[in-house]
């Protein structure tokens, strides 16, 4: 949504939401989900209400999708990363709290292993961008060396 291709949140879906689509049919014909919706749809559907529930579903998501890239855009990354995190906490939190899950020593390992992953990839994703482009390009550049120097092309 940025440079020379800048690109409106509409025309990001309107291009990314048939290929999604596409690729959710094929997961869902090689799992066989196919068949299950093909035997269990007409008894699904022959009900209004699902039918009004499945249409407001597609547009709750497609609401969601929209408002994700506008705020995106007007906050920026670091404070999508920041919101991120904060809503992993806060579900981990209430899932405990709401389920009174007893939290284990090694459950809480494993919470604050991922929670620091996260935090961890948020912040290269913020941070490091531009140090990540030029650690891919000092690797593109080693890697034409070496085959400059295989050539006997390098002065």
């Amino acid at each position: 949504m940025v440079g020379n291709l800048r690109l409106s949140p509409f025309e990001v879906l309107l291009r990314m939401c048939p290929l999604a689509a596409v690729q959710s049919l094929l997961c869902a014909y090689f799992s066989d989900e196919l068949k299950v919706v093909g035997y269990s749809l007409p008894y699904e559907l022959s009900s209004r209400t699902t039918l009004n529930l499945v249409v407001a579903n597609g547009l709750l998501a497609f609401g969601q999708n929209v408002s994700s890239f506008y705020t995106n855009k007007i906050a920026g990354a670091l404070t999508i990363a920041v919101c991120a995190n904060l809503k992993q906490l806060s579900t981990i939190i209430l899932a405990i709290r709401i389920f009174n899950t007893k939290v284990t020593p090694l459950s809480a390992f494993g919470i604050i292993f991922v929670l620091s992953g996260t935090m961890y990839y948020s912040w290269t994703v913020v941070n490091g961008t531009s140090e990540g482009q030029m650690g891919i390009k000092t690797a593109i550049s080693h890697s034409r060396n070496a085959s400059l120097e295989e050539k006997g092309e390098k002065h």
